[in-house]
């Protein structure tokens, strides 16, 4: 059975509940520091509303997983489950390595077979990604990572 949905007003809808959850749970900042997570709160605040405002006046009713398949879809957020707790306690570096490889992995399997290569390219980028996103949050940022067995 095909299920379709008005996937402005589910994306609407989940970006106010995220919204939400992060807003009541914003703590005490300093008035600098409170800037820019408030800000990126309002943003996600506007641009929730304006989905929702465009699902109930134009209303885009779709199949929900035209492409794919929803054990595809449960297995990847099986996958950020485990990256979620596993990254406290092997670190961020080898969890989000491991799950943007085998994401790679999956997407390129979709596409065309499965070889040495193609693993290897995807094992590249993984690195890449990853490797970058950790020295910009270190070097630039200054957010050290959870302190972990490994990095």
């Amino acid at each position: 059975m095909i299920q379709r949905i008005n996937s402005d007003l589910a994306a609407g809808a989940l970006g106010l509940v995220v919204f939400a959850v992060f807003w009541f749970n914003r703590g005490t900042l300093s008035p600098l520091s409170g800037m820019f997570p408030d800000a990126v709160l309002m943003v996600m605040l506007a641009v929730s509303g304006a989905l929702l405002v465009k699902g109930v006046l134009r209303a885009d009713i779709r199949p929900a997983f035209p492409d794919g398949n929803a054990g595809r879809v449960a297995l990847m957020i099986a996958g950020l489950g485990l990256w979620w707790l596993g990254i406290r306690y092997v670190g961020f570096l080898v969890t989000s390595t491991t799950l943007f490889f085998a994401i790679a992995l999956s997407l390129s399997r979709t596409v065309e077979t499965l070889s040495t290569r193609r693993a290897l390219v995807c094992a590249a980028a993984a690195v890449i990604v990853v490797g970058g996103f950790y020295l910009v949050f270190t070097q630039i940022l200054y957010i050290r990572p959870f302190r972990t067995p490994l990095p």
